[in-house]
């Protein structure tokens, strides 16, 4: 196994001290009040610095969605897939989604913003990684319903999944825009209670 040069590991720490510190000013300001300037000016590196180690903004935060992602997607496999049945499967999705909400709540508002403005849809990798997000985490979502179908009520996996998420977002977009009124397990409740119904 090759292990890395100085200057190599130099550079990885400065790219991770570069994303800590644009995740933190993304949450902030949001994606489109944020710039190159001011991210090289709090991580304290040159604006050559930044453009060294990714290409522009799109792709830093595509960095800091790739790393959200990872985590969330092992998080969802190790805790919901390990469930004994549907109803705690189902009650550990809502919560995990939520928990991601208020563990990053500053990056998904910005991330809502970027989307509304259709910043997103000017870079394609960007907006192939959010999809591709998005894709891996509703596969996931069928998969639990698909291996609980025979405790379902005449339901499709894959609309289940659809509704689910549908649901959650809906919810989560309010948070954001402080327009409900409930507590986050309150929330949690009430959509688990929805969607518990539809088990046999």
């Amino acid at each position: 196994m090759a292990t890395l040069s100085r200057k190599e590991e130099e550079k990885d720490l400065k790219r991770l001290e570069i994303l800590n510190v644009a995740k933190e000013i993304f949450e902030k300001k949001g994606f489109l009040q944020t710039t190159i300037e001011e991210i090289a000016t709090s991580s304290r590196v040159s604006i050559g610095t930044i453009y060294n180690c990714f290409k522009n903004k799109e792709t830093l935060y595509e960095n800091i969605l790739h790393k959200i992602s990872i985590e969330f997607i092992k998080v969802f496999e190790k805790d919901v897939l390990s469930q004994k049945d549907l109803s705690s499967a189902l009650k550990k999705i809502i919560e995990i989604r939520f928990l991601y909400f208020e563990k990053y709540r500053g990056f998904f508002s910005a991330f809502f913003e970027a989307a509304f403005e259709g910043a997103f849809s000017k870079n394609e990798n960007l907006k192939n990684s959010c999809i591709n997000f998005r894709n891996a985490y509703l596969k996931q979502l069928q998969k639990i319903f698909k291996k609980y179908e025979s405790d379902l009520k005449n339901s499709d996996p894959m609309y289940l999944a659809l509704l689910l998420e549908g649901s959650l977002h809906a919810v989560i977009s309010q948070k954001i825009l402080e327009y409900d009124k409930y507590s986050t397990s309150e929330s949690i409740e009430k959509i688990f209670l929805i969607f518990k119904n539809l088990i046999k």
